[in-house]
């Protein structure tokens, strides 16, 4: 697929996530973040480590900000518009025991059950590590943010890069639910 191409071999996607990527993988990313708490532990650090799930983040992706970021990871042109197109005008409705709704357009979420939905969300969540200064690993739309927690110094890291975390959420319109370790 030339737009996973695109994106891999210009290093658009950040190394951070490991979902849907070729050599990326749930093993790789556990590999990583061992790595870095055995390290931590090695040094005889106290580590924090802060799990975040995206709620119904397939779904959440508003199609007008997917756009911008496309546009920004220099997917342009004619398959820019190509997939603007396929995104736009999709209606839904629900149906139980018989009983339909009416349809409803559908502004915003990746198609799931597709090879590009996935794709499409790991652009629009690629920024989220832009500012963390501590360590960060994505699967996908679960995160872990982790790092060392000796001193009020440490902990105030840890916690600014929450803050900068959950503050990507609300500006890109992506609930999160945190889970305690």
């Amino acid at each position: 697929m030339a737009t996973v191409d695109h994106l891999e071999n210009n290093g658009l996607i950040r190394s951070s996530q490991h979902g849907f990527r070729k050599g990326g993988s749930c093993f790789s990313n556990l590999l990583r973040f061992l790595d870095g708490v055995t390290r931590s532990l090695d040094n005889h650090d106290t580590v924090d480590v802060i799990y975040l799930d995206y709620a119904k983040a397939f779904d959440k992706v508003p199609y007008h900000r997917l756009l911008d970021k496309l546009d920004k990871h220099g997917i342009g042109g004619k398959v820019w518009v190509w997939l603007k197109e396929w995104l736009s005008g999709r209606r839904q409705r629900v149906c139980v025991n018989g009983c339909k709704s009416a349809c409803e357009a559908v502004t915003s979420g990746v198609p799931q059950g597709s090879v590009l939905g996935p794709i499409l969300f790991l652009i629009y969540i690629n920024d989220l590590d832009s500012n963390p200064v501590g360590s960060i690993l994505k699967f996908a739309d679960d995160t872990k943010l982790f790092g060392k927690a000796n001193n009020d110094y440490d902990r105030q890291t840890i916690q600014r890069d929450l803050d900068s975390l959950l503050e990507w959420f609300d500006k890109w319109q992506m609930p999160s639910t945190l889970q305690n370790a």
